[in-house]
């Protein structure tokens, strides 16, 4: 039994459009096989394989100014940030990172763009989830809080202020 593949050929963006693989390489600067891998694992469609691609460029609209990406591991992508924006966003860093001689460190993307798009900090025990599952899919929009924290022990008086705890964190409803 044959299995349908889905179509990724040809692909528009921005005005322009792919229809091979040369062309997806050369118009959209991403390998053909990376723009595959997302689509067919990722769920992502291909405009949305191309838009996360464009992203992933230094100088792009979603990341710093000049600033570099790199793959880091688990299939995340980390992102140099200016020692203001580390001071700024120190849930966003990439765990026993340092600064480089310019003061620069490395953070997780989609920990910083969240924390860009809602301007503040995570909280201890709040983390970041990818909507769709893909790692390098760092929109906003594909971005959401969540909370793992939660207190030692049953007790009453012990889940009675965590409960206070989280009414004052989250009373409004807003992750912000």
């Amino acid at each position: 039994m044959k299995r349908s593949r889905r179509q990724l050929l040809p692909v528009t963006h921005n005005g322009e459009t792919a229809h091979t693989r040369e062309d997806v390489e050369r118009l959209f600067g991403v390998k053909y096989c990376t723009f595959k891998m997302r689509v067919s694992r990722g769920g992502m469609t291909p405009e949305d394989a191309v838009a996360t691609a464009e992203s992933l460029r230094p100088g792009s609209k979603s990341s710093a100014v000049g600033s570099t990406t790199k793959h880091g591991s688990h299939g995340y992508v980390l992102e140099k940030v200016s020692r203001q924006e580390a001071q700024k966003y120190p849930g966003a860093l990439a765990y026993k990172t340092r600064p480089d001689s310019t003061g620069r460190s490395w953070a997780y993307q989609h920990r910083v763009v969240w924390c860009r798009a809602h301007g503040r900090d995570l909280y201890d025990g709040e983390n970041i989830h990818h909507i769709n599952g893909n790692r390098e899919d760092n929109r906003p929009e594909n971005l959401e809080l969540w909370v793992s924290a939660q207190p030692a022990g049953q007790r009453v008086p012990d889940l009675l202020a965590y409960a206070r705890e989280i009414i004052a964190r989250y009373g409004n409803g807003c992750a912000a």
